[in-house]
Protein backbone atom coordinates (compact mmCIF):
# COMPACT_ATOMS: atom_id res chain seq x y z
CA UNK A 1 0.00 0.00 0.00
CA UNK A 2 1.25 3.30 -1.37
CA UNK A 3 0.73 6.69 0.89
CA UNK A 4 1.84 10.16 -0.62
CA UNK A 5 2.88 11.91 2.57
CA UNK A 6 3.61 15.15 0.72
CA UNK A 7 0.18 15.31 -0.51
CA UNK A 8 -1.86 14.82 2.33
CA UNK A 9 0.91 16.87 4.09
CA UNK A 10 1.26 14.58 7.42
CA UNK A 11 4.68 13.33 6.92
CA UNK A 12 7.38 15.63 7.80
CA UNK A 13 10.87 14.90 6.18
CA UNK A 14 13.00 17.21 7.85
CA UNK A 15 12.52 15.48 11.14
CA UNK A 16 12.06 11.76 9.59
CA UNK A 17 8.35 11.32 11.50
CA UNK A 18 4.95 11.34 11.18
CA UNK A 19 2.90 14.93 11.96
CA UNK A 20 0.40 13.78 14.43
CA UNK A 21 -1.58 16.77 14.22
CA UNK A 22 -1.68 16.78 10.27
CA UNK A 23 -2.19 13.58 10.67
CA UNK A 24 -5.38 13.83 12.37
CA UNK A 25 -6.70 16.63 9.93
CA UNK A 26 -6.42 13.96 6.79
CA UNK A 27 -8.17 11.45 8.58
CA UNK A 28 -11.24 13.77 9.43
CA UNK A 29 -14.05 13.77 6.40
CA UNK A 30 -17.03 15.46 5.78
CA UNK A 31 -19.37 13.36 3.39
CA UNK A 32 -16.33 11.46 2.42
CA UNK A 33 -14.63 14.51 1.60
CA UNK A 34 -11.22 15.56 3.36
CA UNK A 35 -12.01 18.21 5.97
CA UNK A 36 -9.29 20.21 4.34
CA UNK A 37 -10.57 20.64 1.52
CA UNK A 38 -13.53 22.64 2.71
CA UNK A 39 -13.09 26.61 3.06
CA UNK A 40 -14.32 28.42 6.19
CA UNK A 41 -16.48 31.27 5.21
CA UNK A 42 -17.38 33.97 8.31
CA UNK A 43 -19.72 37.08 7.77
CA UNK A 44 -18.08 40.66 7.39
CA UNK A 45 -20.25 42.39 9.35
CA UNK A 46 -21.40 41.30 12.66
CA UNK A 47 -19.26 38.35 13.71
CA UNK A 48 -18.32 38.00 17.30
CA UNK A 49 -15.56 37.38 19.13
CA UNK A 50 -16.72 34.01 20.95
CA UNK A 51 -17.72 32.63 17.02
CA UNK A 52 -14.19 33.84 16.12
CA UNK A 53 -12.30 31.58 18.96
CA UNK A 54 -14.08 28.28 17.92
CA UNK A 55 -13.57 28.94 14.61
CA UNK A 56 -9.91 29.28 15.44
CA UNK A 57 -10.18 25.82 16.92
CA UNK A 58 -11.91 24.37 14.33
CA UNK A 59 -9.29 25.63 11.72
CA UNK A 60 -6.94 23.34 13.52
CA UNK A 61 -9.26 20.26 13.77
CA UNK A 62 -9.45 20.41 9.90
CA UNK A 63 -6.33 22.02 8.39
CA UNK A 64 -3.81 20.61 11.47
CA UNK A 65 -0.47 22.93 11.85
CA UNK A 66 -1.47 24.60 7.59
CA UNK A 67 -1.53 27.92 8.18
CA UNK A 68 -4.89 28.77 6.20
CA UNK A 69 -7.17 31.42 6.64
CA UNK A 70 -10.76 32.09 6.53
CA UNK A 71 -12.40 34.59 4.31
CA UNK A 72 -15.61 36.65 4.23
CA UNK A 73 -18.60 36.22 2.83
CA UNK A 74 -18.57 39.75 1.41
CA UNK A 75 -16.24 39.65 -2.53
CA UNK A 76 -15.31 36.23 -2.34
CA UNK A 77 -17.17 33.71 -4.45
CA UNK A 78 -18.48 30.43 -3.05
CA UNK A 79 -16.38 27.80 -3.08
CA UNK A 80 -17.22 23.96 -4.43
CA UNK A 81 -16.73 23.13 0.13
CA UNK A 82 -17.73 25.50 2.50
CA UNK A 83 -18.21 25.89 6.08
CA UNK A 84 -20.46 28.69 6.54
CA UNK A 85 -20.62 30.26 10.15
CA UNK A 86 -23.37 32.48 11.18
CA UNK A 87 -25.61 34.98 9.22
CA UNK A 88 -23.70 35.53 5.38
CA UNK A 89 -24.68 35.91 2.02
CA UNK A 90 -24.55 32.34 1.21
CA UNK A 91 -28.21 30.84 -0.67
CA UNK A 92 -28.21 27.66 2.25
CA UNK A 93 -27.41 30.58 5.08
CA UNK A 94 -30.67 30.52 7.35
CA UNK A 95 -31.11 32.85 9.98
CA UNK A 96 -32.42 31.31 13.35
CA UNK A 97 -34.46 33.62 15.70
CA UNK A 98 -34.58 32.62 18.96
CA UNK A 99 -31.48 33.52 20.66
CA UNK A 100 -31.00 29.98 22.43
CA UNK A 101 -31.16 27.89 19.42
CA UNK A 102 -28.38 26.74 17.04
CA UNK A 103 -28.10 24.46 14.13
CA UNK A 104 -25.66 22.53 12.66
CA UNK A 105 -26.74 21.59 8.89
CA UNK A 106 -24.18 18.98 7.07
CA UNK A 107 -25.41 19.26 3.63
CA UNK A 108 -23.52 17.34 0.73
CA UNK A 109 -20.75 19.65 -0.02
CA UNK A 110 -21.80 22.61 2.39
CA UNK A 111 -22.23 22.93 6.10
CA UNK A 112 -23.74 25.63 7.79
CA UNK A 113 -23.30 26.52 11.37
CA UNK A 114 -25.29 28.87 12.90
CA UNK A 115 -27.15 30.16 16.25
CA UNK A 116 -29.98 32.93 16.90
CA UNK A 117 -27.26 34.68 19.10
CA UNK A 118 -23.12 35.18 18.91
CA UNK A 119 -22.78 32.74 21.78
CA UNK A 120 -25.76 30.03 20.02
CA UNK A 121 -23.54 30.55 17.20
CA UNK A 122 -20.40 29.87 18.58
CA UNK A 123 -21.72 26.97 20.41
CA UNK A 124 -22.39 25.17 16.61
CA UNK A 125 -19.21 26.15 15.89
CA UNK A 126 -18.11 24.17 18.43
CA UNK A 127 -20.11 21.34 18.52
CA UNK A 128 -19.50 20.48 14.98
CA UNK A 129 -16.06 20.21 16.20
CA UNK A 130 -16.47 18.07 18.59
CA UNK A 131 -18.03 15.96 15.55
CA UNK A 132 -15.69 16.35 13.06
CA UNK A 133 -12.84 14.70 15.86
CA UNK A 134 -14.88 11.51 15.59
CA UNK A 135 -13.25 11.55 11.77
CA UNK A 136 -15.93 11.24 9.67
CA UNK A 137 -19.33 13.00 9.26
CA UNK A 138 -22.56 12.92 6.88
CA UNK A 139 -25.54 14.69 6.63
CA UNK A 140 -27.37 12.33 9.08
CA UNK A 141 -25.26 14.21 12.04
CA UNK A 142 -26.81 17.35 11.39
CA UNK A 143 -28.82 18.33 14.20
CA UNK A 144 -30.49 21.42 16.15
CA UNK A 145 -29.01 22.46 19.60
CA UNK A 146 -30.11 25.09 22.61
CA UNK A 147 -27.52 27.08 24.06
CA UNK A 148 -29.03 26.59 27.78
CA UNK A 149 -27.82 23.03 27.47
CA UNK A 150 -24.41 23.40 25.88
CA UNK A 151 -24.08 25.65 28.21
CA UNK A 152 -24.30 22.85 31.20
CA UNK A 153 -21.28 21.59 29.63
CA UNK A 154 -18.87 24.24 29.36
CA UNK A 155 -16.03 24.72 31.66
CA UNK A 156 -16.16 28.37 32.55
CA UNK A 157 -12.07 28.14 33.37
CA UNK A 158 -11.53 27.92 29.71
CA UNK A 159 -14.82 29.02 27.99
CA UNK A 160 -16.90 32.71 27.72
CA UNK A 161 -20.58 32.36 29.00
CA UNK A 162 -22.96 35.10 29.44
CA UNK A 163 -23.77 36.95 32.07
CA UNK A 164 -25.81 40.16 31.33
CA UNK A 165 -27.28 40.41 27.86
CA UNK A 166 -29.82 43.44 26.52
CA UNK A 167 -31.34 41.94 23.49
CA UNK A 168 -33.43 45.54 23.08
CA UNK A 169 -36.57 43.07 22.51
CA UNK A 170 -39.07 45.32 24.17
CA UNK A 171 -41.49 48.50 23.31
CA UNK A 172 -38.91 50.82 25.55
CA UNK A 173 -35.56 50.95 27.46
CA UNK A 174 -35.57 48.32 30.24
CA UNK A 175 -34.92 50.15 33.26
CA UNK A 176 -33.82 47.44 35.42
CA UNK A 177 -30.97 47.48 33.40
CA UNK A 178 -30.17 50.77 32.30
CA UNK A 179 -30.67 54.85 32.97
CA UNK A 180 -31.80 56.76 30.06
CA UNK A 181 -29.75 59.76 30.26
CA UNK A 182 -31.12 63.38 29.93
CA UNK A 183 -28.58 65.75 30.79
CA UNK A 184 -26.27 68.29 29.55
CA UNK A 185 -23.07 67.07 28.50
CA UNK A 186 -20.90 67.89 31.04
CA UNK A 187 -17.18 68.41 29.09
CA UNK A 188 -16.75 71.89 27.96
CA UNK A 189 -14.98 73.40 25.35
CA UNK A 190 -12.04 76.56 25.59
CA UNK A 191 -15.68 78.99 25.28
CA UNK A 192 -17.64 77.42 27.74
CA UNK A 193 -19.98 75.60 25.85
CA UNK A 194 -20.93 71.94 25.75
CA UNK A 195 -21.29 71.59 22.01
CA UNK A 196 -19.50 72.98 19.14
CA UNK A 197 -19.86 75.38 16.98
CA UNK A 198 -21.32 77.85 19.60
CA UNK A 199 -23.92 75.14 21.19
CA UNK A 200 -24.67 73.15 23.46
CA UNK A 201 -25.05 69.80 24.21
CA UNK A 202 -27.66 67.56 25.21
CA UNK A 203 -28.42 63.64 25.88
CA UNK A 204 -31.77 62.97 25.35
CA UNK A 205 -34.12 60.84 27.14
CA UNK A 206 -37.46 62.06 24.39
CA UNK A 207 -38.91 59.42 22.40
CA UNK A 208 -38.32 61.31 19.44
CA UNK A 209 -34.42 61.06 19.98
CA UNK A 210 -34.17 57.73 21.66
CA UNK A 211 -36.43 54.81 21.52
CA UNK A 212 -36.46 51.07 20.95
CA UNK A 213 -37.33 49.56 17.58
CA UNK A 214 -36.74 46.00 15.35
CA UNK A 215 -34.52 44.95 18.09
CA UNK A 216 -32.30 47.94 18.60
CA UNK A 217 -31.80 51.09 21.29
CA UNK A 218 -31.75 53.90 18.77
CA UNK A 219 -30.12 57.38 18.82
CA UNK A 220 -31.65 59.85 15.99
CA UNK A 221 -29.39 63.03 16.34
CA UNK A 222 -30.82 66.34 15.95
CA UNK A 223 -30.37 70.28 16.45
CA UNK A 224 -31.89 73.57 16.28
CA UNK A 225 -30.68 77.02 16.44
CA UNK A 226 -28.77 76.50 20.05
CA UNK A 227 -28.33 72.88 20.74
CA UNK A 228 -27.06 69.20 20.02
CA UNK A 229 -29.32 66.60 21.19
CA UNK A 230 -27.95 63.24 21.38
CA UNK A 231 -28.52 60.12 23.48
CA UNK A 232 -27.03 57.81 26.15
CA UNK A 233 -27.46 54.77 28.02
CA UNK A 234 -25.83 54.11 31.45
CA UNK A 235 -25.69 51.12 33.66
CA UNK A 236 -24.32 52.57 36.85
CA UNK A 237 -24.84 50.48 39.13
CA UNK A 238 -26.90 48.19 37.92
CA UNK A 239 -24.18 46.22 35.80
CA UNK A 240 -21.10 45.60 37.85
CA UNK A 241 -18.31 42.44 36.84
CA UNK A 242 -14.71 42.29 37.54
CA UNK A 243 -13.17 40.14 35.06
CA UNK A 244 -15.05 39.12 31.41
CA UNK A 245 -15.67 41.36 28.14
CA UNK A 246 -18.15 42.81 26.46
CA UNK A 247 -19.50 43.15 23.24
CA UNK A 248 -22.27 45.00 20.79
CA UNK A 249 -23.27 45.33 17.15
CA UNK A 250 -24.40 48.71 16.05
CA UNK A 251 -24.48 50.91 12.71
CA UNK A 252 -22.57 53.84 13.05
CA UNK A 253 -23.52 57.45 11.45
CA UNK A 254 -20.96 58.94 8.73
CA UNK A 255 -20.51 62.50 9.10
CA UNK A 256 -18.33 65.46 11.43
CA UNK A 257 -19.28 65.88 14.77
CA UNK A 258 -20.93 62.23 15.61
CA UNK A 259 -19.24 60.71 18.50
CA UNK A 260 -20.47 56.99 19.43
CA UNK A 261 -18.87 55.61 22.22
CA UNK A 262 -19.31 52.06 24.39
CA UNK A 263 -17.40 53.03 27.98
CA UNK A 264 -16.31 50.97 31.22
CA UNK A 265 -15.52 52.94 34.12
CA UNK A 266 -15.20 52.46 37.90
CA UNK A 267 -17.92 53.05 40.40
CA UNK A 268 -15.88 52.69 43.03
CA UNK A 269 -15.48 55.91 45.39
CA UNK A 270 -12.34 57.56 46.89
CA UNK A 271 -9.53 56.58 44.09
CA UNK A 272 -7.01 58.75 42.98
CA UNK A 273 -6.44 57.53 39.70
CA UNK A 274 -9.96 57.11 37.73
CA UNK A 275 -10.14 54.44 35.29
CA UNK A 276 -11.79 54.37 32.00
CA UNK A 277 -11.75 51.88 29.39
CA UNK A 278 -13.06 52.56 25.95
CA UNK A 279 -14.57 49.73 23.80
CA UNK A 280 -14.81 51.55 21.03
CA UNK A 281 -15.25 54.72 20.13
CA UNK A 282 -16.26 56.49 16.88
CA UNK A 283 -15.62 59.68 15.43
CA UNK A 284 -18.04 59.75 12.37
CA UNK A 285 -16.93 57.00 10.07
CA UNK A 286 -17.41 53.36 10.48
CA UNK A 287 -14.69 52.81 8.90
CA UNK A 288 -11.91 53.96 12.04
CA UNK A 289 -12.70 52.78 15.50
CA UNK A 290 -10.74 53.18 18.85
CA UNK A 291 -9.71 51.14 22.10
CA UNK A 292 -8.24 53.12 24.57
CA UNK A 293 -7.69 52.93 28.30
CA UNK A 294 -7.56 55.92 29.96
CA UNK A 295 -6.49 57.46 33.41
CA UNK A 296 -7.83 60.42 34.90
CA UNK A 297 -6.32 61.98 38.67
CA UNK A 298 -8.48 63.30 40.80
CA UNK A 299 -8.62 66.84 41.86
CA UNK A 300 -5.58 66.37 44.47
CA UNK A 301 -3.42 64.48 41.89
CA UNK A 302 -4.15 66.88 39.47
CA UNK A 303 -2.63 70.01 42.06
CA UNK A 304 0.35 67.63 42.39
CA UNK A 305 0.71 67.98 38.43
CA UNK A 306 -0.68 65.00 37.20
CA UNK A 307 -2.41 64.90 33.73
CA UNK A 308 -4.75 62.42 32.09
CA UNK A 309 -3.30 59.70 29.62
CA UNK A 310 -4.07 57.00 27.50
CA UNK A 311 -2.79 54.37 25.55
CA UNK A 312 -3.37 56.23 22.61
CA UNK A 313 -1.47 58.94 23.19
CA UNK A 314 1.40 56.62 24.21
CA UNK A 315 0.66 54.50 20.85
CA UNK A 316 0.44 57.53 18.87
CA UNK A 317 -3.18 56.21 17.33
CA UNK A 318 -1.40 53.06 16.83
CA UNK A 319 -4.79 51.27 18.73
CA UNK A 320 -7.00 52.60 15.92
CA UNK A 321 -8.78 49.68 13.99
CA UNK A 322 -9.73 50.40 10.32
CA UNK A 323 -12.28 48.25 8.30
CA UNK A 324 -11.72 46.80 4.80
CA UNK A 325 -14.31 48.71 3.19
CA UNK A 326 -13.50 52.39 3.50
CA UNK A 327 -17.04 53.30 2.78
CA UNK A 328 -18.90 51.13 4.91
CA UNK A 329 -20.52 54.13 7.06
CA UNK A 330 -22.17 55.18 3.93
CA UNK A 331 -24.85 52.63 4.99
CA UNK A 332 -26.48 54.67 7.45
CA UNK A 333 -28.70 57.41 5.20
CA UNK A 334 -29.76 59.15 8.67
CA UNK A 335 -28.10 60.91 11.09
CA UNK A 336 -28.57 58.09 13.81
CA UNK A 337 -27.04 55.39 15.39
CA UNK A 338 -28.37 51.79 16.21
CA UNK A 339 -27.10 49.55 18.61
CA UNK A 340 -28.19 45.84 18.82
CA UNK A 341 -27.83 42.97 21.54
CA UNK A 342 -25.42 44.21 23.97
CA UNK A 343 -23.79 41.25 26.06
CA UNK A 344 -21.44 41.00 29.05
CA UNK A 345 -19.66 37.80 28.89
CA UNK A 346 -17.40 36.41 32.16
CA UNK A 347 -15.16 33.83 32.72
CA UNK A 348 -12.76 32.78 35.04
CA UNK A 349 -9.84 32.09 32.88
CA UNK A 350 -9.44 36.26 32.19
CA UNK A 351 -9.08 36.51 36.15
CA UNK A 352 -7.07 39.29 37.06
CA UNK A 353 -6.42 40.78 33.52
CA UNK A 354 -8.55 44.12 33.95
CA UNK A 355 -7.44 44.66 36.95
CA UNK A 356 -3.51 44.83 35.99
CA UNK A 357 -4.35 46.73 32.54
CA UNK A 358 -5.27 49.42 34.74
CA UNK A 359 -2.60 49.44 37.66
CA UNK A 360 0.25 48.95 34.82
CA UNK A 361 -1.02 52.00 32.97
CA UNK A 362 -1.40 53.64 36.19
CA UNK A 363 2.33 53.41 37.56
CA UNK A 364 3.57 53.89 34.27
CA UNK A 365 2.34 57.11 33.63
CA UNK A 366 1.87 58.64 37.17
CA UNK A 367 6.20 58.80 37.36
CA UNK A 368 5.83 60.69 33.53
CA UNK A 369 4.13 63.68 34.95
CA UNK A 370 6.78 65.60 37.43
CA UNK A 371 5.94 69.13 35.85
CA UNK A 372 2.61 70.03 36.28
CA UNK A 373 0.52 69.98 33.00
CA UNK A 374 -3.35 70.72 31.25
CA UNK A 375 -5.71 67.60 31.91
CA UNK A 376 -6.68 67.19 28.13
CA UNK A 377 -10.52 66.25 27.28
Amino acid sequence: MKICYNDLGIYDSGKNRFNPDTLEAALMKINNIPAKEFRIVRPHYNSSFLTEVQIEALKKICYGKDARETVDDVGEAPAKYEIVVGNTNRSGSLAIDDYDSFSVRIEGDKVYLNGGSPYATAAAVKSFAKLLKSHSVTDADSFCGSYKEYEKTVDRKLEYTPRWIDDFDGDSVDTSKWYLINEEYTGKGPDGLSGKNGKRAFRSSSPDVTYIKNGCFNVNFSQDEHNYYGGTLRAYEKLQFKYGYMETSAKLPKGSGFWNTLWLSSIQKGLRILPEIDVNESFGSAAEVRANVHIWPNAKLKEEGHAHHSFDDLKQGAGRLHAPIQSCSAMIFTPSVCFGPITAFLSQATAGYTARLILQLTRTLLKRSPQPKCIRS
